[in-house]
């Protein structure tokens, strides 16, 4: 399903793509997919902080070679070559930067309505508290770009931080255990809208592997496959807060309750990823030991 001409289902099968061919070591088809999913939205970029911080300098290398080739060959091969630097220079001059830094036109804002309702970034959520109101054909103010900002640094800096031992090592090999990568993996693809200052709804489907993480977990502790109160209730808020967008209900709409519930798995998965990791970090010790 392509949701208002957003292919957020293709970036979700493009993301679970990257992570689980990741993990097998079969880089090729994981950078590709990476690749993939950046050309149709810049935004799934932040995911290379994984093999970034494993300096996994191969990948990286095929990820840039298959983003140059998709994003400047392939256009030169089919329009030509004036017509996609007239392409990117308007994209990235005005477009892009804009949206990034929050100075952009009147024309673009009306566009991408970076203080609407359905907006669930960060920066469009206190700019709406702010103004007590929505606001469609304005750009957000810059103390909220700055937010956003914070934010986003903020959220990387967590994950590297409580994922350090488990899908990521300082000095020495990286750690060979999987899951800490797919944790990691899966709470970055969860944080993207809220890192997105006009992000919509439809984002929230890139939520769906965290979702999953959690659930496993869940039954992994419990020793069942069961359904919990905090399962019924997240999902309960969750379906509402869709409900919420459609509704005239103004001030319920302000507070932002989509994006309060995407805060709220904030808590459990930055949890998880310290567990596994430090999991990982025992482990890695253990058979240290073992050789010495």
């Amino acid at each position: 399903m392509v949701w208002r001409g957003q292919p957020t289902p293709v970036l979700l099968l493009l993301i679970v793509l990257f992570l689980s061919r990741y993990v097998e070591k079969r880089t090729a088809t994981a950078s590709f997919a990476l690749s993939l999913a950046v050309t149709i939205k810049i935004f799934p970029v932040v995911l290379a902080i994984i093999p970034f911080v494993r300096r996994d300098w191969t990948f990286l290398l095929r990820t840039v070679g298959w983003c140059a080739f998709l994003l400047i060959a392939l256009p030169v091969i089919c329009v030509g070559p004036a017509e996609t630097l007239d392409l990117y220079r308007a994209m990235f001059t005005e477009h892009l930067l804009g949206i990034v830094s929050g100075a952009v036109s009147r024309e673009i804002a009306s566009q991408v309505s970076p203080g609407a309702f359905s907006s669930i970034g960060i920066g469009a959520f206190v700019a709406r508290l702010a103004a007590g109101d929505a606001f469609y054909s304005t750009p957000l103010p810059q103390w909220a770009s700055d937010i956003q900002f914070v934010f986003n640094a903020a959220v990387v800096a967590a994950i590297v931080y409580l994922g350090r031992g488990g899908f990521w090592n300082l000095r020495g090999p990286q750690p060979t255990d999987e899951y800490p990568v797919l944790v990691a993996g899966a709470v970055l693809s969860a944080a993207l809208p809220l890192m997105i200052p006009s992000a919509g709804p439809q984002y929230v489907t890139v939520a769906v592997p965290l979702m999953t993480v959690l659930l496993a977990e869940t039954w992994r502790r419990k020793g069942a496959e069961i359904v919990t109160e905090v399962m019924v209730v997240w999902s309960i808020a969750a379906w509402l807060s869709m409900i919420v967008q459609e509704v005239p209900l103004a001030p319920l709409k302000l507070i932002g309750p989509m994006t309060l519930v995407l805060l709220a798995l904030a808590p459990p998965s930055l949890m998880l990823l310290r567990e596994v990791s430090k999991g990982s970090q025992a482990a890695q010790v253990a058979v240290g030991r073992k050789l010495y």
